[in-house]
């Protein structure tokens, strides 16, 4: 759903020509532009505890 809405506004504000979605290809942008930007806006859990003898 949120797919078509994406392709709906792709169509809407990129004319005639404007290449639509798919979703293997909208995923692959998002990782892209999080990699991207990893050092800054990438949120990661601490290390697991080491368990103790």
């Amino acid at each position: 759903m949120k797919l078509e809405e994406i392709n709906r506004m792709v169509k809407e504000f990129g004319g005639p020509d404007a290449k639509t979605k798919t979703f293997s290809g909208y995923i692959d942008e998002c990782w892209k532009e999080a990699m991207a930007h990893s050092d800054t806006q990438l949120k990661t859990a601490p290390r697991p505890a080491k368990p103790t003898k």
